[in-house]
């Protein structure tokens, strides 16, 4: 059973969205494959800055306007740092990454997210490679 609200976002906001970017695609640059903010086509799609299926929070300010080519490298490159986030949380229960600011955090202090998104491959492997330190020190250990 399903128990995530149904989505609310419509026709409206998502016009609504690509107004305030001025008709442009908050996407990538051409150099990392996307439109290099472009203006938006007519299938321009709304992007949830924390996703959807794990915040459920159609506010305006978690959405961002792109054309298709970017939303799929972003969905593509989001789903990346969400699996490292599970793989971070499954090796140390109360260690989370933030999939939006990418700040890496104990559960026991809370979370205060700037919101601005952080992308890039050098941030990605830092921080998979912190991890494979971890879990190697908790081998070297016997913890693991």
């Amino acid at each position: 059973e399903n128990d995530a609200p149904p989505r609310s976002l419509t026709e409206v906001s998502k016009r609504r969205v690509g107004f305030f970017q001025q008709w442009r695609c908050h996407g990538f640059s051409v150099q990392d494959g996307g439109c290099g903010g472009a203006l938006l086509p007519p299938s321009f799609q709304v992007h949830h800055i924390d996703p959807w299926g794990l915040s459920h929070d159609d506010a305006m300010s978690n959405l961002v306007a792109l054309c298709p080519t970017c939303h799929s490298i972003h969905t593509q490159r989001q789903s990346a740092w969400i699996e490292l986030s599970k793989t971070i949380t499954m090796v140390c229960p109360t260690t989370r990454l933030c999939v939006t600011c990418k700040e890496v955090y104990c559960t026991d202090v809370a979370h205060h997210c700037s919101g601005e998104w952080r992308e890039g491959r050098r941030l990605f492997k830092q921080i998979e490679d912190e991890l494979r330190k971890y879990v190697r020190d908790l081998i070297d250990a016997g913890e693991l």
